[in-house]
Order: structure tokens, then C-alpha cells, then sequence
């Protein structure tokens, strides 16, 4: 499983352009762990976590946190 984060709260699909404020996190185990680690990176600004086991299919990707 893994994390695919980013800057913002628009839905998955309608994120900004670009590749800044994205992420992909394969090293953590936790959906608890990937807040953390966001929290610490984006400082009180809005965030987006999905989980995901296959990156080319959207079917597969789950939000399992929103921060706005």
C-alpha cells in the first residue's frame, strides 16, 4: 500500500498542476504515520491523503484523510 498526498483540498484528479506539494510514500506502514508526516510538512495549510496499491489505476486510491 501506498500514500499519495498533496497540497490542497480539491478532489482527487482536480489538484493543481505541477509537481510541487505532491507526494508518494511507499516507506510508511500507517495511514497514522502519513498524517504525521504531512502535518510536519505542510505547517496548518490544507492536505489530501489517498491510499493506493496500483498508481496507473484510479479505481484503486482511497482518501483516508483531509486536513482543510
Amino acid at each position: 500500500m501506498g500514500f499519495y498526498v498533496y497540497k490542497g483540498n480539491e478532489e482527487l484528479g482536480n489538484e493543481k498542476l505541477g509537481t510541487s506539494g505532491r507526494m508518494l510514500w511507499r516507506d510508511l506502514k500507517t495511514t497514522r504515520g502519513a498524517i504525521r508526516r504531512a502535518r510536519s510538512i505542510f505547517k496548518g495549510k490544507p492536505f489530501m491523503i489517498y491510499t493506493f496499491s496500483n498508481f496507473y489505476n484510479d479505481n484503486t486510491f482511497s482518501l483516508v484523510y483531509s486536513e482543510r
